[in-house]
């Protein structure tokens, strides 16, 4: 289960930047604003997957 969700954050990690990029790559206005609101959500998954982590056992 770990092993799971730690793969699914580094996809994650990777590939939020360029969907918000993809998604509005012609609307630099939304763009920015995906590309936050992407981030914001990066961290907040990063944190909850740490939180989850530490409640799992191996």
């Amino acid at each position: 289960m770990k092993k799971k969700i730690v793969i699914f954050q580094a996809i994650w990690f990777v590939c939020s930047p360029f969907i918000s990029l993809f998604i509005c790559r012609n609307m630099p206005i939304i763009r920015d604003l995906l590309f936050h609101i992407f981030f914001l959500v990066l961290i907040l998954s990063q944190w909850l997957a740490i939180k989850t982590l530490s409640h799992l056992d191996d």
